[in-house]
C-alpha cells in the first residue's frame, strides 16, 4: 500500500492505494473532542479515480480529486464536468431544493487529473480569486517526461498565445510579441526510469496548457500528449499531469494554512512514481 496524508487543523485525510488497485480515502474528523471517521473506495483506472473524490471540505470551500477525461466545466459537448459533480454532490450530500452555489476557481486540463479548488460562498470565491491573481495560491504538479530535463532543476519562462486559425492550440515562444503572454514555471527532476523522467512543477503563473507548452519547447514533453509531442495518446486519451498540491490561507479563517495533497497513481506510466 502507498499512502500519503496531508494535514488541516482538526482534519485528517489519508489517500492509499489498495493493493487490487482501487483507492480508499479516509477522513478522521476531531471537534471539541469527539472523532468521526468517514472512508470512501473507488475503482481505479491505470490513471487514477474513475470518478471524482474529495479532498478537502469545510463550509467555504471544497478540493476534490479529478479523474482524466472529465471535464473542469462544461462545455458544448454535454459531458458531466466537475463542476455539475460538485453541484450535484453538494445538493443530495445537504438536502438543498434550490440553487448551490458553486465557484470554480481554476481549471485543470481534460486530459489531466489532479485537485480541483471550488468555493461554496461567494466570499470565498472573491478572496480566492484575489490569492490567485497575486499568486498567492502555491500549486504544485507531477508530470512524466518523454525525456529527461537538463539540467535536473530549473526555472523556465516563455511567451504563450494561441495558435491563429486552430481550436485550442497553443504555442510557445522565446521572445514576446504581439498578444504573448508570459508563462513561469520552476521544475526539479526526482525519478527517472528507461528514458522517462519524473519531474515536480511549481507554477508561477497560470497559463492555458502552460505545462505542456513549456516542457514540450525543451524536448520534455509531456506523456501522452499527442497535441503537443510526437507520441501516442495514453489509455482513455489521458495525459501524465498531475495537479499535485495545493497550499494556501484559508480565505475566511485568518492565519490558518491549508494543504491538500491529491493521491498518485502507481500502475502504468505512473509506476516511475510508486511511493511519492
Amino acid at each position: 500500500m502507498h499512502s500519503s496524508e496531508l494535514f488541516h487543523s482538526h482534519t485528517f485525510v489519508r489517500a492509499a492505494f489498495l493493493f487490487d488497485s482501487r483507492l480508499k480515502f479516509e477522513i478522521i474528523g476531531i471537534n471539541r473532542g469527539q472523532i468521526s471517521k468517514f472512508s470512501q473506495i473507488c475503482t481505479m483506472k491505470s490513471m487514477g479515480p474513475t470518478e471524482p473524490v474529495i479532498l478537502y471540505e469545510d463550509n467555504h470551500l471544497i478540493a476534490i480529486q479529478k479523474p482524466t477525461g472529465m471535464l473542469s466545466q462544461g462545455d458544448e459537448s454535454g459531458d458531466l464536468s466537475a463542476v455539475d459533480w460538485v453541484t450535484s454532490y453538494i445538493r443530495e450530500r445537504y438536502q438543498k431544493p434550490g440553487n448551490v452555489y458553486v465557484g470554480l476557481l481554476h481549471r485543470l486540463d481534460r486530459p489531466a487529473s489532479g485537485i480541483l479548488l471550488f468555493a461554496k460562498t461567494s466570499k470565498a470565491a472573491e478572496r480566492m480569486s484575489a490569492m490567485f491573481q497575486k499568486n498567492q495560491i502555491e500549486k504544485q504538479y507531477l508530470v512524466v517526461t518523454l525525456a529527461t530535463p537538463r539540467p535536473r532543476a530549473a526555472r523556465l519562462s516563455h511567451w504563450v498565445a494561441p495558435v491563429p486559425g486552430q481550436t485550442n492550440i497553443m504555442r510557445a515562444y522565446d521572445q514576446a510579441g504581439g498578444d504573448r503572454k508570459l508563462a513561469t514555471l520552476s521544475y526539479e527532476v526526482l525519478r527517472e526510469k528507461n528514458g522517462q523522467a519524473l519531474v515536480a512543477i511549481q507554477l508561477e503563473t497560470g497559463r492555458k496548457h502552460q505545462i505542456r507548452l513549456q516542457m514540450a519547447k525543451i524536448g520534455c514533453g509531456v506523456v501522452g500528449d499527442a497535441r503537443y509531442n510526437e507520441t501516442a495518446f495514453l489509455p482513455d486519451r489521458a495525459i501524465a499531469l498531475l495537479a499535485w498540491k495545493v497550499e494556501f490561507e484559508h480565505p475566511v479563517r485568518k492565519g490558518e494554512r491549508i494543504r491538500v495533497q491529491a493521491a498518485v497513481p502507481g500502475a502504468g506510466v505512473w509506476e516511475i512514481a510508486a511511493g511519492v
